[in-house]
């Protein structure tokens, strides 16, 4: 089994961003994501 790649935070961000997900709030270092149409 193959090892995923090691991204950054911002990365990571960065393209759940393209597939719909948005920062819904921050507290600190925790950022909680939301996305409003359900996965399907």
């Amino acid at each position: 089994m193959s090892k995923l790649p090691q991204i950054s935070g911002k990365q990571c961000i960065k393209t759940l961003g393209k597939v719909g997900f948005y920062i819904k709030r921050q507290k600190g270092s925790h950022i909680i994501l939301c996305r409003d149409t359900p996965q399907g």
